[in-house]
């Protein structure tokens, strides 16, 4: 094992390298990458749509999280799940649930085209990753579906359907976290710990599993991560060219997975700034500035020079508490298709039904060999009830404070995990 050694004056020299007053650090390694023909090109207005869904996750974000443990959410699991219920509703109900995600200029068929498109370029960007999405509605035996409903959740999400019987709910339990054991490699293996009341469930499960489009140092270095309590972590290492910027009191980090197309950002606040400070900055036009500054561009992964990384081993394991995403939702402008007077009427004409709750469990694993990462997100559909450092010659990245994570495909700007690492 490596031991810990002091850098000093570290701040200063990460300073001289920031984004604001170096906006052209594009540099470059010798990785390049080119997106293969099956990946589908989205067009400017589906770009558009991914700007707006970048800005929900982050929004939702930092509404489920207190930023003061370690949390892992999936925007893109929650934005597909939402996009079934939308398929499905009329009105208020799918003006509402497209609102939200900043798509309520597009049609329910621009909707799922766009999501058609964009997740057929994340199943096939790069080989040397392996990701997957299933989607899948799951119905009451009684309970009436419209073959529109099904037949566009087939077509643009190519969603399964099921017929199960909810008078069985714990047999109806076991099959759901079973489809999201079976569609997580075994990561996610109970996304619902109660028996559903149905008479609908919409599910999307969520895996990346990938390499780390560099090599880092087989050995590890033991050294203390300055948490809430401050304990030894161990770190992996690399001193190389990383697509790496300073700006706003953050500094900002991209380790591309594979080819390159997929990246791991993390966002590192200084010393006196807070995780609140870092989520602010991605919001912002400063802090979307400097994520494209570290995107890979024309088949060149950028960096501004040389820099030295140490990031900590880690696994985090997260689920919502009960009624906070729909709280949230209610909150970001989208309170009726939770109330009574949601109209799903494309998924099942004339039958009352609300959202009763939407449920996220989600999983991450990042060491020196790259990273892995799931989720499920299960939409719980039902009848109304209508009651109530020191001087050196190279920048350094040394992440042994709590910071941000971001797991995102860059050509479609696709946030595919975000999180948050607190404690070691």
């Amino acid at each position: 094992m490596k031991h810990f050694f002091p850098i000093i004056g570290l701040l200063a020299l990460v300073l001289a390298i920031s984004c604001q007053k170096n906006p052209d650090v594009t540099g470059g390694t010798d990785a390049r990458f080119e997106v293969p023909e099956t990946a589908p090109l989205l067009t400017k207005a589906q770009l558009d749509m991914s700007n707006a869904v970048y800005d929900f996750g982050l929004d939702m974000f930092s509404r489920l999280s207190d930023l003061n443990q370690d949390f892992i959410f999936s925007p893109m699991s929650l934005s597909l799940a939402l996009s079934l219920c939308e398929v499905g509703a009329e009105g208020e109900t799918a003006t509402q649930l497209a609102d939200v995600q900043g798509l309520k200029n597009y049609s329910q068929e621009q909707v799922g085209a766009y999501y058609q498109a964009v997740v057929g370029r994340l199943l096939t960007a790069d080989k040397e990753v392996t990701l997957s999405s299933g989607n899948a509605l799951w119905a009451d035996k009684t309970f009436p579906v419209l073959d529109s409903y099904k037949g566009n959740l087939a077509k643009f999400f190519n969603a399964e359907s099921f017929s199960v019987d909810f008078s069985e709910g714990e047999a109806v339990r076991l099959q759901v976290n079973k489809w999201g054991s079976d569609h997580t490699s075994n990561k996610i293996p109970e996304v619902l710990d109660k028996k559903p009341g149905g008479p609908v469930l919409l599910t999307n499960a969520l895996y990346f599993n990938a390499g780390w489009g560099i090599t880092f140092d087989e050995e590890l270095l033991t050294a203390p991560f300055y948490g809430k309590a401050t304990k030894d972590a161990q770190y992996f290492t690399k001193t190389g060219p990383f697509a790496y910027c300073q700006t706003d009191g953050c500094q900002f980090l991209s380790i591309p997975y594979g080819k390159g197309l997929y990246d791991f950002v993390v966002v590192l606040p200084d010393k006196g700034k807070t995780l609140a400070d870092a989520v602010t900055l991605l919001q912002s036009a400063n802090g979307k500035k400097a994520l494209d500054l570290l995107t890979a561009k024309d088949g060149v992964i950028p960096s501004g020079s040389f820099t030295y990384v140490q990031l900590p081993r880690f696994e985090v394991s997260s689920g919502n508490k009960p009624e906070a995403i729909k709280n949230a939702l209610i909150a970001m402008g989208a309170p009726v298709p939770f109330s009574p007077r949601a109209q799903f009427t494309r998924m099942s004409p004339g039958r009352d039904l609300s959202i009763e709750d939407i449920i996220q469990k989600a999983y991450v694993s990042v060491n020196e060999k790259g990273t892995e990462a799931a989720a499920v997100t299960v939409v719980e559909v039902e009848f109304i009830n209508p009651g109530p450092g020191g001087e050196t010659a190279i920048p350094q990245f040394i992440a042994n404070r709590p910071f941000l994570f971001l797991i995102r495909e860059t050509g479609s700007n696709t946030i595919l995990f975000i999180g948050v690492k607190c404690q070691a």
